[in-house]
């Protein structure tokens, strides 16, 4: 017999998918992955200055899955979903557990999709990474923005506004790679 505690993450982890397949989150992430990818692959054809903007494009693509948790996760604080599971009997743990769990999952696969396809055409051929290495780092830095993203909603209530603002710190944080190259 599954633990109390496991029926109610399935419950939450189902609910996520639902709403994803439902919003086509995914699907959307994924054309945006594809956007930033043919940008690089373009940059990367036609060499000189643009090739040291790769490291940016690679950023905003993760950007875009983010702004993606931000408005999910500040939508469900605005409707109060987790009140509301808490009514129905749902623990918190569960609640957060599943939730998490879910989006880890989707940003690992939409991380594995892009650098599987920016490895694919050699993008990092002239570098030392590994396929390995890049997705690894890669899982890393998607974990910090992820992380990122929860700690500056806590301090929006509206979720449009909580995306595009932390899309901009986000991005500004990205442009410090500028700084250290001058």
């Amino acid at each position: 017999m599954p633990s109390t505690f496991s029926q109610q993450f399935k419950t939450v982890f189902r609910k996520n998918i639902v709403l994803n397949i439902r919003t086509k989150s995914t699907v959307r992430e994924l054309v945006n992955l594809l956007i930033m990818f043919a940008v690089i692959v373009v940059l990367r054809k036609t060499g000189g200055n643009g090739q040291n903007n790769i490291p940016v494009y690679m950023s905003i693509a993760i950007m875009l899955f983010c702004r993606g948790v931000a408005m999910s996760w500040v939508s469900e604080k605005q409707t109060k979903q987790a009140e509301i599971q808490r009514i129905m009997g749902v623990s918190n743990s569960a609640y957060f557990t599943g939730w998490f769990t879910f989006f880890i999952i989707n940003g690992i696969f939409l991380s594995v999709v892009f650098i599987g396809l920016l490895a694919s055409v050699g993008v990092f051929n002239d570098s030392s990474f590994t396929f390995g290495t890049a997705i690894g780092l890669y899982i890393l830095y998607m974990l910090a923005s992820f992380s990122f993203v929860l700690f500056l909603s806590t301090f929006f209530s509206d979720a449009l506004l909580a995306s595009q603002m932390i899309t901009f710190v986000q991005l500004l944080s990205s442009m410090l790679y500028y700084l250290l190259n001058i």
